[in-house]
């Protein structure tokens, strides 16, 4: 049995990037790019993957079209408008200015400011032999970068992406490195596609019971209501559903072709979004500290204090069934 391995390398379509590659003696691959946001832009088991790519790595540097494992930071999903308060500030931002992403159906800031973000610097990686592979990397936002305006609070993010036998564990850290409290609002966007089998035939296990309503525009009224879990063929359902109260250890998955991809909420997000859309083909379980809109003061804001930190941690494990 091969041992534990982390592998360093040049992404096949953008050569100018660092790739850095986890290995599991199970045969479970996972690829992370410092250099373009922290992304996990690969899952593979035996060499099969099990991320949807949509327009791959092109069009997240592009346009920050999300696929893989995409970071949402310093917010995850939408904002309501180009307008935000939060922790003592009031924030107007530019359309136009590095790192805005507009929904055009909205007009909605969406997804923060980080994709494709170039100034992760890797921290380390370490392959031990008995597991688990690991990479480290962190972004310090601070003034100066061109995405601060948009979010003036200074602070490092860590990214910590580790891989032991059937299980991707990825651990962000935000801490405060100024002298203002920082709000904590970043999310994951993993876009889970079992392979070898129909979308249709997708078995949807979700385990979540408190829906957060949402209105025509996407965003929370504040009201959350009980619902049913959800568990069976996902057919030719679609879904976006918002999720609060999500407990520590809460298990969703997705299953088909021979495997089940399950996300497990280890801790620190206590919202999740439910996203299945028709097209692209995948099932997307996301993990969120905030709720969309967490600037609208519709719920609690977390923010840390100056010399703390916070962090969220969730995992993947690939299962065969």
């Amino acid at each position: 049995m091969a041992d534990y391995d982390v592998t360093h390398g040049k992404h096949p379509d953008h050569p100018e990037l660092a790739t850095v590659t986890l290995s599991s003696p199970s045969g479970l691959r996972a690829t992370f790019v410092p250099g373009a946001g922290m992304v996990g832009c690969s899952l593979t088991d035996d060499g099969v993957e099990l991320l949807g790519l949509r327009g791959g790595m092109s069009a997240y540097l592009d346009r920050g079209s999300s696929f893989g494992i995409p970071l949402l930071a310093p917010w995850a999903n939408r904002l309501s408008s180009l307008h935000y308060e939060a922790a003592g500030q009031s924030i107007d931002l530019s359309p136009t200015a590095t790192g805005i992403r507009i929904d055009g159906d909205t007009g909605q800031p969406i997804h923060g400011l980080f994709a494709a973000h170039p100034d992760w610097d890797l921290a380390t990686s370490r392959a031990p032999i008995d597991g688990p592979a690991s990479v480290t990397a962190h972004l310090d936002h601070v003034y100066g970068r061109p995405r601060f305006e948009s979010f003036p609070y200074t602070h490092r993010l860590t990214v910590t992406a580790s891989l032991m036998d059937r299980t991707l564990t990825i651990a962000t850290t935000l801490a405060a490195t100024g002298t203002r409290h920082v709000p904590v609002a970043f999310g994951w966007h993993p876009y889970l596609a079992p392979a070898g089998a129909d979308r249709a035939d997708w078995e949807l296990d979700v385990p979540l019971t408190r829906r957060v309503v949402t209105g025509a525009d996407h965003l929370p009224t504040g009201e959350v209501v009980d619902t049913p879990a959800l568990s069976g063929p996902l057919g030719d359902a679609t879904h976006e559903t918002l999720y609060a109260e999500v407990p520590e250890g809460a298990r969703a998955s997705v299953t088909g072709g021979g495997r089940r991809l399950a996300l497990t909420i280890e801790q620190g997000y206590s919202y999740a979004l439910l996203w299945a859309p028709a097209d692209p083909k995948a099932v997307c379980i996301e993990p969120m500290t905030a709720p969309i809109d967490p600037f609208s003061g519709r719920f609690p804001l977390r923010t840390v204090a100056p010399g703390g930190w916070y962090t969220g941690i969730f995992s993947i494990t690939v299962e065969a069934v």
